[in-house]
């Protein structure tokens, strides 16, 4: 029968990969969702980013709705409805410690239940996993506005920094949640961070001064950055889908592998698995998250060292930066 997903290219080419690597369809949406957050940033910084605060908030939120729309379909009314909660949440309590505790508390009932009912105990991607971002955001959101209202000599050194008054626009807070990429693996940012990155703030003026165009887009250190990681990314993804022709969970199990194999046998063959089984999520952080920039021996560092909690706790640092 027909369907008008069959006039999408996105959608041919998802299902034409999902066939020749034997990979989820949803997979593979989400995975071209990632990798087609370089296009749209290229977009953003040749015609989109000096027009003004409108127009880039506009073009964010339309860019990340329509990914997380094509992955998740009307499911993303649910990340809707979290924003929704969380606003009117501010609006009727103000910035208040009581406001983050009704955050805090909504928008994790929300995500709970949404596990309890959808998810059947296998790693299943639906719209679980951008709201599980999105909670994480609107409750920090929650907490710096609440932040804002009390008297600086009350903050720490972050909290001023993050802490901000009055209640964004619709659409900044829409483009806030919905940033492309961000939106569906992270990292997590403040509403101040984003909106220095709307207003170009991030960086000195003196850095962004009579740049020429060999400056801008070829000598520059962030995009040798990004390429960089995009090729670590894609030789992560490769070695991945090279492994699940000799290493699966399936196989683990079987009655042979947990009875009839050695002890050793088995730690061996689970110790394999668990490297490349975390090989796609690097992959994913790689294609998706900057390193911070004020580190230039982090990748080096990033690299050497890969227990779980370090990268975590470097990828937690960082933001989208190749709009910027």
């Amino acid at each position: 029968m027909f369907c008008l997903s069959d006039l999408n290219p996105l959608e041919l080419f998802a299902a034409y990969l999902s066939r020749q690597l034997t990979f989820d369809i949803y997979a593979i949406r989400y995975l071209l969702s990632i990798v087609l957050g370089y296009p749209i940033a290229i977009i953003y910084v040749l015609l989109i980013r000096d027009r003004g605060a409108r127009a880039c908030n506009t073009y964010i939120f339309l860019t990340g709705f329509i990914l997380s729309f094509w992955n998740f379909g009307l499911d993303v009314i649910h990340l809707f409805a979290g924003i929704a909660l969380t606003i009117s949440t501010l609006r009727i309590c103000g910035p208040t410690s009581t406001a983050v505790a009704m955050t805090f508390m909504l928008n994790m009932v929300y995500l709970l239940t949404g596990y309890y009912l959808v998810n059947y105990g296998t790693y299943d991607i639906n719209w679980t996993m951008p709201y599980c971002i999105l909670c994480l955001r609107l409750i920090g959101f929650a907490w710096d506005y609440r932040d804002g209202a009390l008297p600086e000599t009350k903050l720490s050194e972050y909290q001023k920094s993050v802490a901000f008054t009055g209640i964004p626009s619709p659409l900044e807070i829409l483009a806030f949640c919905f940033v492309p990429t961000a939106c569906f693996v992270g990292p997590q940012f403040s509403w101040r961070h984003y909106q220095s990155f709307i207003d170009q703030t991030l960086r000195p003026a003196v850095v962004l001064k009579n740049r020429t165009f060999i400056q801008k887009y070829f000598r520059n250190p962030k995009l040798h950055r990004t390429l960089s990681r995009l090729a670590t990314g894609i030789l992560f993804m490769i070695l991945h889908v090279a492994s699940r022709g000799f290493v699966s969970m399936e196989y683990m199990l079987t009655d042979v592998f947990l009875k009839k194999s050695n002890f050793f046998y088995r730690l061996g063959y689970m110790i394999a698995f668990s490297q490349f089984l975390i090989m796609r999520y690097l992959c994913i952080w790689l294609f998706s998250v900057v390193f911070p920039q004020h580190n230039e021996r982090l990748p080096k560092t990033f690299l050497l060292n890969t227990p779980a909690s370090h990268l975590l706790a470097q990828m937690s640092r960082g933001f989208v930066y190749p709009y910027g």
